[in-house]
């Protein structure tokens, strides 16, 4: 089995030889990138199926090459989680593309934190993956594509959440702003995972009629 390579993005030397190290002794192969037009440069040549993106980088931040990223045709399909020191509030949700990314992972972290946020990443994707592949073999593209978007959706908001709950441990966070953003996550989600459950039966039935 091939190993799963991870881009680590910072400008902290330091903090990308740490989390590389990390990354490698959990038996993942490690690319490194000291900016965020460095990313860009080595993304183009060889690509990885993740990017550990820092947010504070200069002149280049990760939120501005996370929109480079996924303006790119070539590029938007690589799942993207912002390893940060920057706390998410709602203040930052309202003009940030939080939709396009797949975990916000706050330092400090530890090693085993990390690693669990990577492996349920490539674990969501595999999950996500075999209901598509089964769909796609039904010539059911159109619902696939809605049942991928629909799930990596879900995903996206729930690690939202948990990082919205951990900002309401601080003093800096206004616990009402936070709840309302928890309450609208929790509809969108409720929402999505009625029509995910509905396209997982259609295909059930499909595959027991076929039987």
């Amino acid at each position: 089995m091939m190993k799963k390579k991870v881009m680590v993005v910072d400008d902290m030397p330091d903090i990308v030889d740490v989390v590389s190290r990390m990354l490698e002794s959990s038996n993942y192969e490690v690319m490194k990138a000291y900016s965020g037009e460095e990313c860009l440069e080595k993304i183009r040549e060889e690509k990885p199926d993740l990017i550990l993106l820092d947010i504070m980088m200069k002149p280049m931040d990760g939120w501005q090459v996370l929109n480079s990223l996924k303006l790119d045709k070539d590029l938007s399909t690589i799942p993207v989680s912002m390893l940060t020191v920057v706390l998410l509030t709602p203040e930052i949700i309202a003009d940030k593309p939080i939709d396009d990314i797949e975990n916000y992972i706050l330092k400090p972290f530890s090693k085993d934190g990390l690693i669990s946020d990577v492996e349920d990443i490539f674990k969501e994707e595999e999950e996500i993956s075999s209901i598509v592949y089964l769909l796609e073999e039904d010539d059911n593209s159109s619902l696939a594509e809605e049942y991928e978007s629909l799930a990596k959706a879900v995903n996206r908001h729930r690690k939202l959440m948990n990082v919205l709950l951990e900002s309401t441990k601080t003093e800096f966070v206004e616990g009402e702003s936070v709840k309302n953003v928890l309450k609208s996550q929790e509809r969108m989600i409720e929402l999505s995972e009625r029509r995910m459950e509905e396209i997982r039966g259609m295909l059930k039935r499909t595959i027991a009629n076929t039987a």
